[in-house]
């Protein structure tokens, strides 16, 4: 079984045409963004583990686990895990932090997306930028991370 999750940054982008999707009439809109600096700390963590990006495109192999990114740039990225759930989550942990990102779980198992924020300045940049999926839950550990994007998790019900 595959995982699925959005990665996002947290701070509004320039405004750029795009096509609505309800309507498909043009309009302008702005994606939320890393720095410069929270992109390159994110790359760092996935180097750190001996992943890589390239293209936008990466993935990152664990003992007992993969990540794949698709299309990582200053946006964020999606980010697919197969295998070992629980490891695979700590690193996006670190990812998520180094980049002060907003995670997203986007896959089946989920009901209700959650968005998600390791640390109280990404929650406050995500909560001032307005982010598009409301606001972001803060949790301050691995674990904490683990169990509010997987509440059906063994862990969950600990």
């Amino acid at each position: 079984m595959a995982y699925k999750f959005t990665l996002s940054g947290t701070r509004r982008g320039p405004l750029r045409p795009q096509l609505n999707p309800f309507t498909l009439e043009p309009t302008m809109a702005s994606a939320f963004v890393m720095s410069e600096d929270e992109h390159r700390a994110a790359l760092s963590v996935i180097a750190r583990h001996d992943g890589g990006i390239e293209g936008g495109r990466g993935s990152l192999a664990l003992a007992k686990a993969e990540i794949r990114f698709g299309d990582f740039g200053d946006e964020g990225t999606d980010v697919e895990i197969t295998g070992d759930i629980d490891s695979a989550l700590d690193v996006l942990f670190e990812i998520a932090t180094a980049g002060r990102m907003v995670v997203i779980n986007t896959h089946e198992k989920c009901d209700e997306p959650v968005p998600v924020v390791t640390t109280a300045d990404a929650r406050a940049q995500a909560l001032a930028s307005e982010h598009d999926f409301g606001r972001p839950t803060l949790v301050n550990d691995a674990l904490h991370f683990l169990v509010v994007l997987l509440p059906g998790h063994p862990k969950a019900n600990k």
